[in-house]
């Protein structure tokens, strides 16, 4: 299944949320996901409102599924009767 999966951090410099979007394949088990195969992301290189560049290494970032994802992922654990 190919999920979504975003992440926000501040700029180092003024504070400006940074958005970062990676598309991946996932593999669901029970009680984790797990990703797999290749990864395409998405995101500034370069804050827009001061210019400092964005490594993103700096920042500890926690990714979410986008909504739409997240239902996918809770339905086929439904169906293989793993949710409670």
């Amino acid at each position: 299944m190919t999920v979504t999966l975003e992440s926000r951090h501040p700029c180092q410099l003024c504070g400006y949320q940074h958005r970062i979007i990676h598309v991946t394949g996932i593999r669901i088990n029970k009680r984790s996901i797990v990703t797999k195969g290749g990864l395409v992301s998405v995101g500034e290189r370069v804050c827009p409102e001061c210019g400092t560049a964005n490594d993103g290494a700096s920042a500890v970032t926690r990714f979410r599924m986008w909504p739409e994802d997240e239902a996918k992922v809770n339905a086929y654990r439904r169906q293989k009767g793993w949710a409670s």
